[in-house]
């Protein structure tokens, strides 16, 4: 299992973050309280009760529970300090395509599914903070730019083969899936949230 630390000092955010085979384990304190979330995606359903055990073999004292959004199967495990949604959420953040599973209380960490671009488009935005992604399924496409008109523009691959990706602060950036939905966990650090004014085409 290779595990690194993740230590935020705006989102208040102490963990311990692991990759075991399809599944992200979160362990640490988030806020003032103690956190646990485990989770693993697959659009197979039957590859679903494979990880549902491997869920549940991180650790024991938590029940498992399924999500499903649009084809993609979900296997979490969670403490007190994570809220799991029974059905799925839009973002409070105006113009976002994005869909949430579960989040902590001040949003520090979320589980977050995000639809076909052709069917819901987010909007270009800006944080002063750290944003940190952990894939689960699908794949998940960050445009970046140090401008908001994206004159210069790079786009990154959230994926199989590329599991986590950092945006530093001080970047404009979107986020879309392609033809099919894309599942991952983010982990936040910012207090400023701009939406630019139209979305990159």
């Amino acid at each position: 299992m290779n595990v690194e630390r993740r230590e935020i000092a705006g989102a208040r955010v102490d963990i311990e973050v692991a990759r075991e085979g399809r599944a992200v384990v979160l362990d640490g304190t988030v806020g003032t309280s103690q956190f646990h979330l485990a989770v693993a995606g697959t659009s197979d359903e039957l590859q679903l009760p494979r990880l549902r055990s491997l869920v549940e073999s991180v650790n024991g004292l938590f029940p498992v529970r399924d999500r499903f959004f649009r084809g993609i199967h979900i296997a979490v495990s969670h403490n007190e300090a994570f809220n799991l949604f029974e059905e799925d959420k839009a973002s409070t953040s105006p113009n976002s395509g994005s869909r949430y599973l579960g989040e902590t209380l001040e949003r520090e960490v979320l589980m977050q599914v995000q639809p076909p671009r052709k069917e819901n488009r987010s909007w270009p935005h800006y944080h002063d903070g750290l944003e940190i992604y952990y894939w689960l399924e699908g794949k998940l496409f960050i445009v970046i730019s140090k401008t908001e008109d994206f004159r210069e523009h790079q786009t990154l691959e959230l994926s199989k083969y590329n599991p986590y990706l950092e945006i530093p602060a001080g970047l404009w950036h979107q986020v879309y899936a392609e033809d099919i939905p894309a599942a991952s966990v983010l982990i936040c650090d910012f207090e400023r949230h701009i939406h630019a004014i139209s979305p990159v085409s």
